[in-house]
């Protein structure tokens, strides 16, 4: 029996009444201990502690800031007394050491079955393992990459007389790198032990060592010097680990915020998922290896594919200059940490470290290859890793392929892509229906468009528009190079542009990474599609696909018309949208739509293919393509927003409710146990991640239809600042500097308004120019005249000033109404300045103690534990909320504060040296000095008081 009893226990077997001590480190003795110990003899329990051989003379079982004690028990039988040892262990991590409790039996000769799974690979290579990258690694590569055997490389690449010269060169440059970037693995798989946590670095076990060794001294000598630097050593080894989580708690924050901003879901979840520890575990995959290039095969190459050369149409090429170092330097930069290299295992981070060392290597290579169309072998290879979405395990369709490709590679492709936009944009080639991945065009701006569309054709009598959302199989990796490069030869690209765009498609190959150990099977040739995860990859599909809008526009498709244009589809991307005024319209686009992707290559996925009738009165037919059923629909997510064939918005509020309100729920988790309660990050991660998606589409429906969403905010807010239910929202925006989602509606719908009339792109235009004034814009109209602005004068102004001007009248007017609302319950608000609710109050940085903060936030809000509290719930009138102190008094803040006699001894103690220096004023005024958080020292203490008094309260 084990027992935790903060008593010295002394011997129950003496035979006087208080016993002989038994032999003890802590020399401390009290009441609770002795009776416990007369218990202990009574059940004939025998206390092991300092009794046994092997702890003498009985350690020390916790340690403190104080010191050492005994308060850690083992209770035995007397019959089992000679049967056992009993030492007491060590442990770093804990005030508590471990009680070591051991029989004295047989030890066991089982052995243990083997719980490692080795797999049984037999086919394929198997690939060397890239170390991860760390400071130390780049330390050591930057070394490499300065010495002199490395520069002798450097110079060949940068000073070659021939292309051929610096192309093998950079080989054996990229050879070298290989060798110092990668290790070998085994051919089985073992699991390891869990890993330390993150933030344990080489100083911390560093510490710990000195620690335990500082320990191992003492229980062997006793010397009371070893045992005071053991205390001092402890005690600053606690404080290490709490600064170094405290440091991996923020960069965890870091982590989440910047996920948030640049929309990387994937990592956002990888982080914060892991973080708790729940880490998605993919499947086992059952799928053989040879399964796998079948698979690859069939989905990649095709036989019939003609393989032209490039290199047969290099003569006559325009000239290009060479390629400049600064411009190099520029795309080195723009490289994204903490993506998976390809096949040549160079990270990214390597380069943007070295971009000085990089750049006049990477020039040379992209000058050769512009001028020859020589590609190296390893930029035409990808490593693709499936990965399990959904479905039977055993086949590889139910599996997403994620490609690798190799860093400079990517290089090259950006220093194309460049070029490549450049002149689509400047020649206009692509229809303006298309906006997928093309600047200044969102996915808003074709839900606008659809939204004013269907505000035009629905909302009038017996107005109608039919729609159908299309959806294609693969469309990126199915597409014929063939016909691909035939559509761009027959437009007046540059002609050197297309020779180097071929040249970097020519030859391409796949390895499959089949199992975790890095076993590849391949190669499998690809002849089609384009290449996953190449940012010429968008903008070549859309060059493909650019004469689908010719074919989909003729009068008989009865297209809906912005101004004077016909529009009958809405492309984005892959992601097709078709528009018709009538039922015949539809069906004669479906059947154009098909006879273009049976001439394009293009499969149509018929099950996700949607009909739906936009109409006030459900209407409901027949649908059909390619023989095959379309199913009609009166809900369809939309390019990330959800439309109903009403034209409301109630199911798009819902859905933006659901989603925002999980990804709430898991940072709300994460900041009360892995994220280390620090409010200013938390809140910087909540807009950045679930505010972005509760009002995602938010310039389309505007702030007329938001109070539902309101709830996810408040909720978070009330969560994290640990304050009641009824705490007004207006207190919780001006706690923490935040609008409320109304007001950051009407904003994004206000800026969305001034780009539509001063910088419109794609369709927008049409939809400024369009004869039909739609509820939208007189809602916006209307609004900015209840904020007294001029919707004339405004758009005279320019952007920029007009978004200033209308975002600080915005928040001028919620931050009116707040403080309207907050003065009624806290009338020390009113001797704040406006300026001071520009930015969330300073406590919830500088108070990092949580249970200090949720006090003083309490007492700011009027909401601490009382019978002011209590009776809002009890409906008790306030003049009867009265303290327990019996002098008559309502128990508010302010009588908390100042003059209620049960904290007389603590106020004497906090709060009256810091209203000693302003006699004489009113009780609001010495409230303001108290809770207005002008000075952390202030507000430390009055958070002391409060805290204090709160726990007085409960007893009470």
């Amino acid at each position: 029996m084990g027992i935790d009893d903060n008593n010295l226990i002394q011997d129950p077997e003496s035979p006087t009444e208080a016993g002989i001590s038994r032999p003890s480190k802590d020399n401390k003795c009290n009441f609770s201990g002795l009776c416990l110990a007369q218990v202990a003899k009574r059940r004939e329990l025998m206390i092991l502690n300092g009794s046994k051989e092997e702890d003498r003379p009985g350690e020390h079982t916790h340690f403190s800031k104080m010191g050492g004690s005994v308060i850690d028990y083992i209770l035995i039988s007397r019959f089992a007394y000679n049967s056992v040892k009993f030492q007491v262990g060590h442990n770093t991590e804990s005030d508590h050491l471990p009680l070591i409790l051991a029989l004295n039996g047989p030890s066991s000769n089982k052995h243990t079955a083997n719980l490692y799974y080795t797999p049984i690979v037999n086919l394929g290579s198997l690939a060397p393992r890239r170390i991860k990258w760390t400071p130390m690694l780049n330390t050591e590569l930057t070394y490499l990459l300065h010495s002199e055997d490395v520069k002798t490389i450097y110079s060949a690449i940068v000073s070659a007389n021939t292309g051929g010269k610096a192309m093998d060169s950079f080989n054996e440059l990229l050879a070298r790198l290989k060798t110092f970037i990668t290790t070998e693995i085994l051919k089985s798989v073992t699991k390891r032990a869990k890993d330390q946590e993150r933030w344990f670095d080489l100083e911390c076990r560093q510490a710990r060592k000195r620690l335990r060794s500082t320990y191992r001294n003492y229980r062997n000598t006793g010397a009371p010097s070893l045992f005071m630097a053991y205390i001092y050593l402890r005690r600053n080894y606690k404080q290490l680990l709490k600064v170094k989580k405290q440091k991996a708690e923020r960069l965890a924050w870091c982590n989440l915020v910047k996920a948030s901003n640049e929309k990387d879901s994937t990592s956002f979840w990888r982080t914060i998922m892991g973080l708790l520890g729940q880490e998605r575990i993919g499947p086992t995959c059952t799928v053989e290896p040879q399964e796998w290039t079948k698979y690859f095969q069939t989905l990649f190459y095709d036989d019939k594919a003609q393989h032209n050369d490039p290199s047969a149409y290099s003569e006559n090429l325009p000239y290009w200059p060479p390629v400049s170092i600064e411009e190099v330097g520029k795309l080195i930069a723009q490289l994204k940490n903490n993506k998976a290299p390809g096949i040549d295992h160079i990270p990214a981070e390597l380069m943007k470290n070295n971009i000085s060392w990089w750049a006049p290597i990477m020039a040379s290579i992209f000058t050769y290859i512009d001028s020859t169309g020589i590609i190296p072998g390893c930029w035409t290879e990808a490593v693709i890793i499936p990965i399990y979405k959904k479905g039977p395990m055993a086949d590889p369709a139910s599996y997403r392929p994620i490609s690798l490709l190799t860093i400079p590679s990517k290089l090259y492709a950006k220093h194309l892509h460049i070029k490549l936009i450049d002149w689509m944009e400047t020649e206009a080639v692509l229809a303006e229906e298309q906006a997928g991945f093309r600047q200044g065009r969102t996915t808003i701006d074709h839900c606008f468009v659809l939204a004013h569309l269907i505000d035009k054709y629905v909302n009038k009598t017996r107005g109608i528009l039919y729609a159908a959302f299309i959806d294609l199989k693969a469309a990126f990796d199915s597409i014929s190079r063939v016909k691909l490069w035939a559509k761009l030869n027959a437009t007046n690209i540059d002609k050197r542009l297309l020779f180097l765009i071929k040249s970097l498609y020519k030859d391409s190959k796949l390895y499959v990474r089949t199992s975790v150990n890095g076993q590849l099977m391949g190669p499998v040739p690809a002849t089609k599609g384009v290449k996953q995860g190449c940012i010429l990859a968008p903008a070549l599909f859309n060059l493909y696909i650019n004469d689908m809008v010719k074919y989909l526009t003729s009068p008989e498709f009865h297209a809906p018309k912005l101004a004077e244009k016909s529009i009958s589809a809405l492309l984005y991307a892959d992601d097709a949208f078709l528009l018709s005024r009538t039922k015949v319209g539809l069906k004669k686009l479906l059947r154009e739509f098909s006879a273009y992707c049976k001439r394009d290559q293009l499969v149509v996925n018929h099950q996700k293919t949607k009909v739906m009738v936009f109409a006030r009165r459900h209407r409901q037919h027949r649908w059909e393509m390619d023989n095959q059923p379309i199913e009609q629909v009166k809900i369809f997510k939309y390019l990330g927003v959800v439309f109903q064939s009403t034209g409301a918005w109630e199911a798009h509020h819902k859905y933006a409710r659901e989603k925002a309100s999980q990804s709430a729920k898991i940072l709300s988790r994460f900041y009360f146990t892995k994220g280390g309660r620090h409010i200013p990050t938390a809140l910087e991660v909540f807009q950045a991640k679930p505010l972005a998606q509760l009002l995602y589409g938010a310039q389309i429906w505007t702030g007329n239809h938001c109070r539902t969403l309101e709830t996810v905010q408040s909720k978070f807010l009330r969560q994290i600042l640990a304050v009641p239910p009824c705490v007004l929202n207006a207190a919780l925006w001006l706690e923490t500097g935040l609008l409320s989602v109304e007001t950051r509606t009407w904003l994004r719908t206000f800026n969305y308004w001034l780009c539509l009339n001063l910088n419109p792109s794609g369709l927008l235009p049409l939809v400024a120019r369009d004869a039909h004034r739609s509820r939208w814009s007189k809602v916006v109209h209307q609004k900015l005249l209840t904020c007294g602005l001029q919707a004339q004068h405004l758009l005279k102004m320019g952007l920029p000033k007009a978004k200033t001007v209308i975002d600080q009248r915005m928040k001028d007017i919620e931050q009116q109404n707040n403080l309207a609302y907050i003065k009624k319950f806290s009338a020390w608000y009113a001797y704040l300045p406006p300026s001071h609710f520009d930015f969330r109050a300073p406590y919830l940085s500088t108070l990092t103690i949580p249970k200090l903060r949720r006090a003083f936030t309490l007492a700011r809000l009027n909401m601490l534990p009382s019978a002011v509290l209590e009776g809002r719930y009890q409906k008790i009138s306030f003049e009867n909320r009265l303290c327990p102190c019996g002098a008559g008094y309502v128990e508010t803040v302010s009588h908390v504060l100042l003059s209620c006699s049960l904290y007389k001894d603590l106020r004497d103690e906090t709060i009256t040296p810091l209203l000693s220096a302003i006699p004489g004023r009113s009780c609001e005024a010495k409230l303001f000095s108290l809770l207005a958080d002008q000075s952390s020292s202030t507000t430390e203490k009055v958070a002391r008081f409060v805290e204090r008094a709160m726990r007085l309260r409960a007893a009470v």
